[in-house]
């Protein structure tokens, strides 16, 4: 299967797109599927992502626990192309108005923002270090 060199999956990841965030579940009781959900991200080529949740959320919870992650992108129009790339959790910030407001611009238009930010809470940023990468490129 065709793959996109490191730059072009860096590039990919870089774009406004909406990821599958996937995070095993650390249940000792009984065995759990993972928790997979969509998810807005912020990721700069050669560094590391950052997402925005709610610090006492079932995903942040779930997070913290496992202390990894594994972040999907994919597009299928113009053609399919993917980049799946396994994180471990780095940091995590504690909740501040300005992360919600740079995701939110990230990927609202201008006149939809202050809107958006009145009817969420507060979040917290979790900074996830990549540390392998998959892609394709089926174009």
């Amino acid at each position: 299967m065709p793959t996109m060199t490191d730059d072009q999956a860096q590039e990919f990841l870089a774009a406004p797109r909406i990821g599958v965030l996937s995070i095993a579940r650390v249940d000792l009781e009984q065995r759990t599927a993972p928790l997979s959900i969509p998810i807005w991200y912020e990721y700069a080529p050669g560094g590391d992502l950052s997402i925005v949740t709610p610090v006492d959320s079932f995903k942040a919870t779930v997070l913290r626990a496992a202390g990894r992650a594994t972040l999907l992108v994919e597009e299928s129009v113009p053609r399919i192309r993917y980049v799946s790339v396994e994180c471990e959790l780095a940091d995590e910030l504690p909740p501040d108005p300005a992360h919600t407001r740079a995701m939110a611009s990230r990927y609202l238009p201008q006149d939809q923002i202050e809107q958006f930010l009145a009817n969420v809470p507060i979040e917290g940023r979790f900074v996830l270090r990549p540390v392998r990468w998959r892609s394709a490129d089926l174009g």
